[in-house]
């Protein structure tokens, strides 16, 4: 396949910003065949859903991976020399998880201007396909909107409060099923049925990167990098020691 030109390069990024504004991501992501739990048993959950949050990388798709980082200026300007991963403190999550439960946060605390290395649409929020990067102060304001939300939606599921962050939901993740011809209606009774799989998810999220910033200490940022985008920065890593560039 020849190089794109410059104009059909921003016909793409165009295309591609569109299309995850809107709801349209869903009808690519999540087919009646959802991927399921890989391997393990969770009993306190028989019979439902069960929304994995992993340990270390886990593949290098359909995956992101989230790891705390240490940021060497203020502006990351691209260069791997001036943000320095942490791999062993980092855990996995299926891109699924991030759009259908996670979205409207990660969207809502990332700073925009915070631009790093791997980027390849010029998106103005969160990068599907690439590195998004978020102060320690920033993931504690959203992991508090999350404990807030999780809250909510137990105690007063059908509040308008909670519209937004329902949208995305999508009610196949909590029972790993299939159910032709459901309406709309019934969906979400569905969903507020078994609200205790995204809850627990919820809970077992901000337990997890809390422990992450307390292992860390000394970073000041956390990533959420795609996982094909993380074996592309890995290999530009051992390039760039090999090289021994200044």
């Amino acid at each position: 396949m020849g190089k794109l030109s410059e104009t059909d390069m921003k016909m793409l990024e165009k295309a591609a910003t569109e299309f995850l504004r809107g709801d349209n991501w869903k009808k690519l992501f999540l087919s009646p065949k959802m991927r399921r739990p890989k391997g393990q048993d969770y009993p306190s959950l028989k019979g439902k859903g069960y929304l994995e949050i992993l340990e270390g990388a886990y593949g290098d798709e359909y995956y992101f991976w989230i790891m705390p980082v240490k940021i060497f200026n203020a502006k990351p300007d691209g260069d791997l020399r001036n943000i320095e991963f942490f791999p062993k403190g980092q855990i996995s999550i299926d891109e699924d998880y991030i759009m259908c439960f996670l979205r409207v946060f990660v969207e809502k605390y990332l700073n925009k201007d915070f631009k790093v290395w791997g980027t390849h649409f010029d998106f103005e929020g969160f990068e599907w396909w690439g590195e998004n990067i978020y102060s320690y102060s920033d993931i504690k304001k959203m992991l508090k909107e999350i404990t807030e939300t999780g809250k909510l939606l137990e105690k007063d599921y059908d509040n308008p409060v909670l519209d937004k962050v329902k949208k995305d939901y999508n009610y196949h993740y909590l029972i790993y099923s299939h159910i032709p011809g459901l309406t709309e209606e019934g969906e979400n009774n569905l969903i507020k049925k078994n609200i205790g799989v995204v809850t627990d998810f919820y809970r077992r999220f901000v337990k997890r990167i809390e422990l992450m910033m307390k292992r860390y200490p000394d970073c000041t940022h956390i990533a959420f990098e795609y996982g094909l985008e993380g074996t592309f920065r890995m290999r530009e890593e051992e390039w760039l020691k090999k090289s021994k560039r200044p």
